[in-house]
């Protein structure tokens, strides 16, 4: 939340590629100042704050929020802040059993 501005239209929470434990493939963005470009070494960490606005002009139901990223991106508009920890990658079943390992925790 400190790092979320008024004017914001959305905050996006990534990490470099090197301290994301697990992830398979490249990065998502790269960052110039705070904003967020396409390609590039940080990873997207799935959590973000958006103003709900942004969201108005889709109309589908199901939709991937790459179409409002670029939207935002292409008026330098896509903000982002480096977790300075390390991130895991838990989309697949090795990266959640990797992840319950480093925690010490059975696999359930």
């Amino acid at each position: 939340m400190e790092h979320w501005r008024e004017t914001d239209e959305a905050l996006l929470l990534v990490v470099p590629i090197g301290r994301a434990k697990g992830r398979v493939g490249g990065g998502d963005f790269g960052l110039k100042g705070d904003l967020l470009h396409r390609g590039g070494g940080l990873v997207y960490t799935g959590a973000q704050m958006m103003r709900l606005d942004v969201l108005e002009c889709i109309d589908d139901t199901v939709f991937s929020l790459n179409v409002p990223w670029d939207e935002l991106i292409s008026r330098n508009r896509l903000r982002g802040v480096v977790y300075p920890g390390i991130w895991r990658d838990i989309g697949t079943p090795e990266g959640l059993e990797a992840a319950h390992g480093a925690m010490g925790a059975p696999h359930v």
